[in-house]
């Protein structure tokens, strides 16, 4: 069996040029305006044209931070860490040092309003989501059926849980000492909420709460290897996780200026711009061996190509993801005791739920 089924098809290339101090946290294909990126920029939500890569500002100032509800411009944050598009009008934004989640409505002025937690104050109180403190967010998930909202607190290591059926926030995750949360990617297939915290990458159990697994190695190191075992990979600082298809996922490694493809069906990780020179503070666009990303932060998969949000740029690369990988099932189910069924699955990565009703299973999904 090959290590790795797919692969970069193409070199890095520069897709657009920021300034200096800007840093894109991320992106995503706009909803609001098809053919357009939306990305967050520093404290400012705006939406890049697509063909001559114009940056149209929707929401706050990438130069001036602060806090304020008001319209488009007028509004300002205190760096948009990360964003969610809840439909094509409303835009969901971790506002990460003011501490609180808020909306963008597209349509008429691009008004800002709060969503949940206390806007500049800190704090890890759980509660209805009007009282409830949030420290340093960075990260958010949406469920398929849009009824609860996982939210990255960083600061305090932890995760919440918004339930949208009751509107109270659950803390369903603490990582301990040095173990601070950063990027969210949800696979509901399997029910994982897959986590990169400081110094790797874990699983949490979103039925039950519980059943954390540690997908790689929990220790910070260098990595310049282009391809190593799942367990064995090392990281420091990954931010953004997002889910390219099943079993494959795409870590921005940030201290390490590399991109990880983590392919859970072959239990490898393969590197995107693997050199590691240290003493550079730009990108560097070559091939997807010797390319070098300057702090990359956000990551977007649309089509065929991977956008990465770094400091200075939005980089771009082409990915295969298509190649044929041996058939598995996703799960084997077990007859039960009159409870529920126990589901095993299939992934390299191990969950017994066997006390769950279907029903359950199905609502959270």
């Amino acid at each position: 069996m090959p290590p790795f089924f797919r692969a970069p098809i193409g070199p890095l290339e520069l897709h657009y040029n920021l300034t200096q101090y800007a840093t894109v946290y991320q992106l995503a294909e706009d909803q609001y305006i098809p053919g357009n990126l939306l990305i967050a920029v520093n404290s400012a939500l705006g939406s890049t044209d697509g063909v001559n890569v114009n940056v149209s500002w929707v929401a706050g100032d990438d130069s001036f931070p602060g806090y304020k509800e008001g319209n488009g411009t007028e509004a300002m944050f205190r760096t948009i860490r990360s964003f969610e598009q809840w439909n094509r009008t409303h835009v969901l934004v971790v506002d990460e040092w003011n501490h609180c989640l808020r909306w963008v409505e597209r349509e008429g002025e691009n008004a800002t309003s709060v969503f949940a937690g206390m806007c500049e104050r800190m704090g890890e109180k759980d509660g209805y989501i009007e009282e409830a403190e949030f420290y340093q967010p960075t990260d958010i998930a949406i469920n398929r059926a849009k009824k609860f909202v996982y939210v990255s607190d960083f600061k305090k290591g932890k995760v919440r849980m918004i339930d949208l059926y009751t509107n109270y926030i659950h803390t369903i995750f603490e990582g301990g000492n040095r173990s601070y949360p950063m990027g969210l990617a949800l696979d509901a297939r399997m029910n994982n909420l897959w986590i990169t915290l400081s110094h790797g990458i874990k699983s949490l159990d979103v039925i039950s709460g519980g059943g954390v697994i540690n997908v790689t190695k929990q220790e910070s190191g260098r990595n310049t290897s282009i391809t190593s075992p799942i367990s064995e990979t090392q990281w420091q600082f990954p931010d953004k996780i997002i889910r390219l298809a099943p079993d494959l996922y795409a870590v921005a490694d940030r201290s390490n200026r590399r991109i990880g493809l983590v392919d859970n069906s072959v239990n490898t990780v393969s590197s995107i711009c693997a050199r590691i020179t240290r003493k550079i503070e730009y990108t560097v666009y070559a091939n997807s061996t010797n390319c070098e990303l300057y702090n990359p932060h956000g990551l977007a998969f649309i089509g065929t190509t991977l956008y990465i949000g770094t400091q200075k740029s939005i980089a771009k690369i082409q990915l295969d993801i298509s190649a044929e990988i041996p058939s598995q099932p996703d799960s084997v189910t077990v007859p039960g005791k009159g409870l529920a069924n126990v589901i095993i699955h299939n992934v390299n990565i191990y969950h017994f739920l066997s006390t769950l009703m279907p029903v359950v299973m199905k609502n959270r999904c």
